[in-house]
């Protein structure tokens, strides 16, 4: 249920393999199943979820507990880092009339599952690939983060790191380093010129929206800063972030 509901932890309605989650799978798997094999592929594989309202089916919603969650980071002054849209986000979500500690861990609790039952659901996409999982560009990311009470907040539409910081992994043996980690910036425009790159596209490189993280772990691209934006009804937030400054 979403309204008043949305960011109130709730067990789903379905059993697991009829949950959304499942179904992105099992969608996946069948595409899989059916491709061209003698050609490249290209698979997009979009969950909905972590997205609020936070529920999983049995037994992802009982996998983590509440009493041992953190608490959200709430440092002092966080009331002044919060934008206009937060606020609004904090009013029309009924999370404006003050904290309740122990709902603020049940909720990371009920994201965390939510999460896990995405782990395990890309776990069988990864399984389907077998030995060709090797010869595979993987590229695995998020469209933002969310707040979870930090800074005393819900939602998103701020620059914070928890709503723009987000997981970017990639994996492609024998075209990618194993196990390295890149500090350098990036954004998910970035994976169109990689796709194109991976893809064979001589002309990657003139599409100047991204850069391809192919070269990106080469060390052959110089941009060191990244971009973002948000812009509703006239109000605007922008960032510009680089290893050390945001």
């Amino acid at each position: 249920m979403r309204s008043e509901y949305y960011y109130v932890p709730q067990p789903s309605q379905l059993p697991a393999h009829l949950h959304n989650t499942a179904w992105v799978a099992d969608r996946s798997l069948a595409f899989l199943k059916r491709r061209d094999r003698s050609r490249s592929f290209l698979l997009w594989s979009s969950f909905i979820k972590p997205h609020p309202p936070f529920e999983s089916p049995t037994p992802w919603n009982k996998l983590y507990r509440c009493s041992q969650m953190p608490a959200p980071f709430i440092p002092s002054g966080s009331d002044d880092l919060l934008t206009y849209w937060n606020r609004v986000q904090n009013r029309y979500k009924y999370h404006d009339a003050g904290r309740d500690e122990f709902l603020d861990r049940t909720r990371i609790a009920a994201y965390y599952g939510c999460v896990s039952f995405i782990d395990s659901q890309v776990g069988r996409i990864l399984a389907a690939l077998g030995p060709e999982a090797d010869n595979t560009l993987i590229l695995y990311s998020s469209d933002h983060g969310e707040l979870l009470g930090d800074y005393g907040s819900v939602g998103k539409r701020c620059m914070l790191d928890a709503a723009c910081r987000v997981p970017m992994l990639a994996r492609w043996p024998g075209q990618l380093p194993s196990g390295r980690t890149i500090d350098a910036p990036r954004n998910l425009i970035d994976f169109f010129p990689t796709v194109l790159q991976a893809a064979g596209a001589t002309d990657y490189r003139e599409h100047e929206a991204g850069e391809s993280l192919l070269d990106v772990a080469a060390g052959k691209v110089k941009r060191t800063t990244t971009f973002s934006q948000y812009l509703q009804r006239g109000y605007a937030l922008q960032m510009a972030a680089t290893r050390d400054a945001k």
